[in-house]
């Protein structure tokens, strides 16, 4: 009866262990799985002595698929080519989506210290001139990457989706910007923008996502982004959440609607 009970308890111990240790590692756990579901690469550019991580999500389906490009925000640096995976990245990747809208999932990594775009950090966040901030490295590599991989797999043209979270948003926002006819919408979580070069993408359809509690990036941001956009005849949408801080992309890629509305847009 001892040795039962002991056996019991120390069976309970053991498992109550492995629950806490994957609540506390959960985040790089699912970047170990989805990081199995992914192909690795690493993409040299001799003219900017520099390189980019990146992971690919190739579906077995055949044919012209869509390409999805997810920027991750600051906390998915570095260079082991997987803490970029996140929720975005789980979501797009998952066999439920796949199963429904089956299209390849472009994840690069930007290393430590360095930025999609490169605006000065400090809390909370604002707007930028874009024609005093010269493209990242990173941004460029990203852009060369996407025409090698139109040119590499069966990538529908006229359906490429970028979108980012935090530091991944305003890349997004710089990137549509600065090559307004390469893609066919996009998505933002918490990201910054220049109300300026709004003008320039009044022809993508566009679907920002903002926490009302977001303390480095303020709502105001995407809403001012929002009306210089449409003011113009734009088609930007924006959803603002309701007691949520900074970090929305979990709740926006799962939001009614929201994977319906990009997949529909084309071209």
């Amino acid at each position: 009866m001892n040795t039962t009970f002991q056996k019991l308890s120390l069976a309970i111990l053991i498992f109550s262990s492995v629950l806490f240790f994957s609540y506390r590692k959960k985040d790089r756990i699912r970047s170990w799985f989805i990081a199995y579901k992914m192909n690795s690469f690493r993409f040299v550019d001799e003219n900017l002595n520099s390189f980019l991580l990146y992971r690919l999500y190739t579906p077995p389906v055949k044919g012209k698929l869509p390409l999805v490009i997810s920027l991750h925000g600051a906390g998915g640096r570095g260079d082991d080519n997987k803490s970029q995976l996140n929720d975005i990245v789980s979501f797009f990747t998952s066999s439920k989506l796949q199963k429904k809208y089956p299209c390849f999932v472009f994840a690069p990594q930007c290393p430590v210290g360095k930025k999609w775009l490169n605006t000065v950090t400090s809390y909370p966040f604002d707007h930028y001139n874009q024609s005093e901030i010269p493209e990242s490295k990173q941004m460029k590599m990203v852009i060369k990457v996407i025409h090698q991989l139109i040119e590499k797999y069966p990538v529908d043209t006229n359906k490429i989706y970028i979108m980012g979270f935090s530091m991944g948003a305003s890349g997004t926002w710089d990137i549509i910007t600065r090559y307004p006819d390469l893609f066919t919408a996009a998505a933002l979580f918490s990201g910054v923008s220049d109300t300026t070069t709004a003008v320039k993408v009044t022809h993508i359809p566009i679907w920002a996502f903002h926490g009302d509690r977001d303390n480095i990036a303020p709502v105001r941001l995407n809403q001012e982004m929002q009306a210089a956009i449409n003011n113009l005849g734009g088609n930007c949408k924006l959803t603002i959440f309701k007691n949520t801080g900074h970090d929305c992309s979990g709740k926006a890629v799962h939001y009614p609607g929201f994977v319906d509305w990009l997949f529909d847009q084309h071209k």
